[in-house]
C-alpha cells in the first residue's frame, strides 16, 4: 500500500498543497482518495489538483469542445448567468480572473463518444482548497433551475494534467537502470494487469519537455481497473536499488489505443488529405486497401523481387492491411495468420487483392467529387448570368469576367479529378507473400506483406519509382529534436538510397495516408507491447501461437514534437497510417510503420497523441528474402537466394 496517507487538501486542511504541478501531484497520489481499486479515469483525476468535475465518467483531458444543443440555448440558459457569476464571486473568483462558459464536452477514444453539456469554469490559481466545494454550489444553481443535465468542471487550463512522451538517448544511464530490470517489471505489469497493459517502456513526461521527468510509462487499456497506487509503489521498490543517488525515476499510467494504424487552395480546401490519393497511377504514401474491406493502410515504396532469373515487380505494405476478408473461411484466415501467404504456396487462398485507394477512401472521394462539381456548376451559371445582367445595364464587366473565369477554371480542375474518382477504386495487384501474424527475432514485432503489381499496368507503374516526400517548413527538421544532421532530399534524385534499419535516437520521416509527412525520434530503447489479446494473437516463426510470457513482445516507436521554443509531443501517425516507410535523414528506408501507441491524454496542441510502432526493415527484407528462397527437405538453400531491391 502508498506508504503515507493525506487527506484531500480542503478548505479546512492544515497543510497547504504544493504549487508545483508535478509535486501537487506527487502529493495527491499520496493520499486516501488515489488509493484503492479503481478506474485508472478515476485515479488519474484523484491526482489531478487543478481540475474539479461532477460530470461522470471522468475522461481524462484534454476534452473537445462542442456547440450545445438547441434546447439547451436561448434566453432560458443566458438568465442563470447571474446567479452563477455571484456565486464565483462569494468565493473570492472576481470576473476578470476566470473564463466560463457552457458548452458540450466529449472525448475521442471512448465510446460512445456522448456529449455532456457542462458549464466549465477555466481559473488560474493555485488556491484549489474550495474547488470541490464551488463545483457542488454551482451544480447546485443549475439543478435549481431546471438544468439538472448541466454538469460542472473547474480547471487551471496551464496546470492540469496534460502529459506529453519524450524520447530518451539510449547512453542516458535512465536506460541503462530500465534495461537491467524491464524484464522484471514487464512481469509484474503482466501479472498484475493481465490483458489490460498495451505497453511498456521509460520516457521523459511532462506537460512540455523543460518540465518533463523520468518514468516508466504504463499504458492501459480505457477503464482499466487496478489498485494503481500498491502497483506504482511495487514498482518503484524494484527501481529505486538500481537507481544511482539523485536519480529518480517515476512510474506513471496512462489510457491508451494500441492499434493498427489503418484512413487549387480550393482544390485542397475540397478534398482535404484524401486529396493526394486523386491518381490513376499508385505512388509512396498513398492509400491502400484489400477489395470487400472498408478500412485503409498505406503503400509504403516500390520494391522487385529477384527469384533466380524471374523479378517480380511489386509494393509493401502491412499484412494486417491485405490479411484475409473476415468472411474468409476460418482454415484460410487460420494458415494465412500461421504462416502469411507463402511465394510456394500462394493459391492456398490466403492471397488477397489489394486496390487503391481502400473502399472507403474511393467512396468518400466520389462523394466529395461529385458534390463539389455539382456545387461549382452552379457557381458558373450564377456568374455567367451576374456577367450578362451587368451587360444588359451598361455596367463594366471585369469583375464579372474574372469570377466566371475562375469558377469555370475550377469546374473544369474538379471535372477532371472526378473522371479520376470515378475509376476507383483501382486494382493494384494481388498478393504474392506476406509475414503473417510473425514474431521475429528477439519478440521483435514484423508485418509486412508483398503485392505483386498486375501485370496490364505493372510496367506503367513500375516507371513511377519511389519518389520521397520533400519535408515542408510546418515539418519539424533534425534541428528541432536536437538532432545534428540534415534531410538529403534532392531535387534532381528524389528517391530513397536502399534499405537500412532502425537506429535509437535517430531522426525519421515518414509520409502516410492519413497525417501525410511527419517526423519523430526513434526512442533509446524498444517499447513492451502486450499481444495477449485474440485481435492481436502472433505466432512464431513456426506458426505457433506465441504463448505465456512470450506475448509480451517489442517494438521500435518514434515520437513526433508539436510546438516550437518548449515543445509539447506531437502526432508521429494517426489511424491508416499503417505500411508507411520511415525514411531516415540519407533518405533510406530504415522501418516499416504497422501500429499506433495513441496516448488518450492529450495536450494543448492535440486531442490525442500517436507514436508509431515501427519493425526494422532490415528484418523485413531478410524475412522476405527467406521466404522467397526455395529450400529441400532438410532445409538446405537448394537454388538462388531471392533478392529484395528497391525499384
Amino acid at each position: 500500500m502508498a506508504s503515507s496517507k493525506r487527506p484531500m487538501f480542503t478548505a479546512e486542511s492544515s497543510e497547504s498543497p504544493p504549487p508545483s504541478p508535478r509535486k501537487r501531484r506527487m502529493w495527491l497520489r499520496e493520499s486516501d482518495e488515489a488509493d484503492g481499486d479503481m478506474s485508472i479515469e478515476d485515479y488519474l483525476y484523484a491526482c489531478d489538483g487543478y481540475r474539479k468535475t461532477t460530470a461522470l465518467p471522468r475522461y481524462p483531458l484534454p476534452l473537445i469542445v462542442r456547440d450545445l444543443p438547441p434546447h439547451l440555448q436561448g434566453n432560458r440558459l443566458a438568465a442563470i448567468w447571474g446567479p452563477l457569476e455571484q456565486i464565483l464571486s462569494s468565493f473570492g473568483i472576481q470576473e476578470g480572473h476566470y473564463f466560463a462558459s457552457i458548452v458540450c464536452l466529449e472525448k475521442f477514444g471512448y465510446l460512445p463518444m456522448s456529449k455532456i453539456p457542462t458549464l466549465r469554469v477555466e481559473i488560474k490559481s493555485d488556491k484549489t482548497q474550495k474547488w470541490s466545494e464551488i463545483r457542488n454550489v454551482l451544480k447546485k444553481c443549475l439543478s435549481d433551475n431546471a438544468f439538472p443535465e448541466v454538469q460542472v468542471e473547474i480547471i487551471h487550463p496551464d496546470k492540469c494534467f496534460l502529459p506529453s512522451l519524450f524520447t530518451i538517448p539510449s547512453s542516458h544511464p535512465s536506460i541503462s537502470i530500465y534495461n537491467s530490470i524491464r524484464d522484471q517489471l514487464v512481469e509484474l505489469v503482466d501479472q498484475r494487469l493481465r490483458t489490460a497493459w498495451l505497453s511498456m517502456c521509460i520516457y521523459k513526461i511532462g506537460r512540455t519537455e523543460s518540465v518533463a521527468t523520468f518514468a516508466v510509462v504504463v499504458h492501459v487499456t480505457p477503464f482499466a481497473h487496478c489498485n494503481w497506487n500498491l502497483l506504482k509503489v511495487d514498482l518503484e521498490q524494484m527501481i529505486r536499488p538500481r537507481a544511482p543517488r539523485g536519480q529518480i525515476i517515476g512510474v506513471e499510467f496512462l489510457p491508451a489505443l494500441l492499434t493498427s494504424a489503418n484512413t487549387s487552395s480550393e482544390i485542397i480546401t475540397m478534398f482535404g488529405r484524401l486529396l493526394p490519393n486523386i491518381s490513376r497511377t499508385p505512388k509512396m504514401g498513398m492509400s491502400v486497401g484489400v477489395e470487400g474491406r472498408a478500412s485503409s493502410g498505406t503503400l509504403a515504396c516500390f520494391v522487385d523481387l529477384t527469384v533466380g532469373q524471374k523479378v517480380h515487380h511489386g509494393v509493401l505494405t502491412n499484412y494486417h492491411i491485405i490479411e484475409p476478408l473476415e468472411n474468409a473461411p476460418a482454415q484460410v484466415k487460420k494458415q494465412a495468420a500461421l504462416y502469411g501467404t507463402g511465394y510456394f504456396t500462394s493459391s492456398d487462398g490466403t492471397a488477397t487483392k489489394a486496390i487503391f485507394p481502400s473502399e472507403e477512401d474511393s467512396k468518400e472521394l466520389q462523394t466529395i467529387a461529385a458534390t463539389n462539381v455539382t456545387q461549382v456548376q452552379k457557381e458558373v451559371t450564377d456568374a455567367r448570368e451576374l456577367k450578362e445582367m451587368k451587360e444588359v445595364m451598361g455596367d463594366n464587366t471585369t469583375a464579372a469576367s474574372n469570377m466566371l473565369a475562375h469558377t469555370q477554371r475550377v469546374l473544369k480542375e474538379l471535372q477532371e479529378l472526378k473522371s479520376i474518382t470515378d475509376t476507383m477504386p483501382i486494382t493494384l495487384g494481388k498478393v504474392l507473400l506476406s509475414s503473417g501474424k510473425l514474431i521475429g527475432n528477439n519478440n521483435m514485432f514484423i508485418d509486412w506483406a508483398f503485392v505483386e503489381l498486375k501485370r496490364d499496368a505493372g510496367n506503367d507503374w513500375v516507371g513511377n519509382k519511389n519518389i520521397l516526400p520533400e519535408r515542408n517548413s510546418a515539418v519539424p527538421p533534425p534541428s528541432a529534436y536536437g538532432v545534428q544532421s540534415t534531410y538529403l532530399y534532392s531535387h534532381e534524385n528524389p528517391r530513397p538510397q536502399g534499405f537500412s534499419k532502425m537506429i535509437p535516437n535517430s531522426w525519421y520521416l515518414k509520409t502516410g495516408r492519413s497525417s501525410r509527412i511527419t517526423t519523430g525520434i526513434c526512442h533509446g530503447t524498444e517499447v513492451f507491447t502486450n499481444c495477449a489479446g485474440q485481435e492481436l494473437s502472433r505466432y512464431n516463426t513456426k506458426g505457433e501461437r506465441i504463448q505465456t510470457r512470450n506475448h509480451i513482445t517489442k517494438a521500435w516507436i518514434v515520437i513526433g514534437k508539436a510546438g516550437s521554443g518548449d515543445p509539447a509531443q506531437g502526432d508521429f501517425c494517426s489511424p491508416g497510417d499503417s505500411g508507411s516507410a520511415i525514411i531516415d535523414n540519407k533518405t533510406f528506408i530504415a522501418g516499416l510503420l504497422f501500429g499506433e501507441l495513441t496516448g488518450l491524454c492529450g495536450n494543448k496542441h492535440n486531442q490525442v497523441v500517436g507514436a508509431g510502432l515501427v519493425c526494422c526493415m532490415d528484418q523485413v527484407v531478410a524475412d522476405i528474402e527467406n521466404a522467397a528462397t526455395h529450400r529441400d527437405r532438410s532445409g538446405r538453400v537448394d537454388g538462388a537466394p531471392a533478392k529484395l531491391t528497391l525499384t
